[in-house]
């Protein structure tokens, strides 16, 4: 079971008003809600990033350019029950690999230096006006958990 160490909590207006200097030190976690979320792949400014795996169910234009910026090793998408792609964009996304399954999860998988982020949302990522939640996970071994649960499907 994973615990960390301590957590945080942090209510921000839009997710890019997120800061360096909020992310979680080792084995630390961070609760975010946001009252206007915009678009929630710019989280990914916020990190210095090294590897990048993504899992949603849909993305947008405006996010699949946002991620493109990274060097990307998997992308795991939602599919309809003949197996295509439910955002036919996501194949726009220049990765290692891509993997669609019936899948609603919200992740970002991020290397960066020697830390291992597990970022989990509600919110899928493309343009959004809702009220969000994001967990920000500074954990090797839940990263590596939910690495090979992807590279598994």
């Amino acid at each position: 079971m994973f615990t960390p160490a301590f957590t945080s909590f942090k209510i921000v207006n839009d997710i890019i008003d997120l800061k360096k200097t909020d992310l979680p030190k080792e084995n630390q976690c961070l609760k975010i809600v946001t009252t206007n979320n915009s678009i929630s792949s710019r989280i990914l400014d916020v990190f210095k990033i090294d590897e990048l795996h993504c899992v949603f169910a849909v993305i947008d234009e405006e996010s699949v350019n946002k991620i493109n910026q990274f060097k990307v090793k998997s992308v795991f998408a939602r599919t309809n029950k003949e197996g295509d792609l439910l955002s036919k964009v996501a194949n726009k996304i220049k990765c290692e690999e891509i993997k669609g399954a019936s899948n609603h999860m919200k992740i970002f998988l991020i290397k960066s230096d020697n830390n291992f982020y597990v970022v989990n949302s509600s919110a899928n990522p493309k343009r959004s006006d809702y009220v969000e939640n994001y967990t920000i996970d500074n954990n090797e071994l839940l990263f590596k958990l939910i690495e090979a649960c992807i590279k598994a499907a």
